[in-house]
């Protein structure tokens, strides 16, 4: 279907789907999760950075929303009594399940596709800060051209020209405001002198009339 879309309308998907029935015994991490990726083919043929971006897409998925979603799924399981599996979080057996990751050599950011001439991949997640380490060995140019690549210095300046402009516009609002404020207070002054007079001349009226 995400094919025939692609096919018949120009346009360009990235699906992630990850099951959160996770292997009994398996420690729940970012290093054991493999996601069902799938993405239009030219991403990775006709855009020179697609892999970067599909390498950080997948990994940024893994870690934020894979890992609490799981979380929550066996919590809601074990809630109406459906035990998914006893986890293995800390200790040498722990250990025993994970693969030694290379930082040196790092596996491919993009696997081989599940099947010759698809678009389906199954992407492991890395440890945490290892698809940097992977781009920067497979793309090494692209790390200095990246937005992620800015300096903080840079991106500290322009977090104070947005906070000065900000703070400008809001002074500029306050007074506006106040001029307003003073506006309405001098029009209230006129009309309460305006009503005391009118009080007064209608009082002196009714007194004429009464002789």
């Amino acid at each position: 279907m995400l094919t025939a879309l692609d096919q018949t309308s120009g346009s360009v998907i990235v699906m992630l789907h990850i099951d959160s029935n996770m292997t009994p015994g398996v420690p729940l991490s970012v290093e054991t999760i493999k996601l069902n990726v799938y993405f239009t083919p030219f991403i990775l043929e006709d855009i020179s950075d697609g892999e970067v971006a599909i390498a950080r897409l997948t990994q940024m998925f893994a870690e934020c929303i894979v890992l609490p979603t799981v979380q929550q799924w066996e919590q809601g399981m074990a809630r109406i009594g459906v035990k998914l599996g006893q986890r293995i979080i800390s200790g040498t057996s722990r250990q025993s399940h994970l693969k030694f990751y290379n930082y040196d050599d790092p596996p491919p950011l993009i696997p081989s596709s599940i099947l010759p001439n698809c678009s389906i991949y199954r992407i492991p997640g890395r440890p945490v800060g290892a698809v940097e380490r992977a781009i920067e060995y497979f793309h090494p140019r692209v790390v200095d051209n990246t937005p992620r690549a800015q300096s903080n210095s840079k991106q500290h300046a322009s977090d104070i020209d947005n906070d000065n402009n900000i703070t400008e516009r809001s002074m500029s609002s306050f007074i506006d405001l106040q001029t307003m404020y003073e506006g309405l207070r001098a029009e209230y002054k006129e009309l309460h002198q305006w009503f005391v007079r009118s009080q007064a001349r209608t009082a002196y009226l009714e007194k004429q009339l009464d002789r």
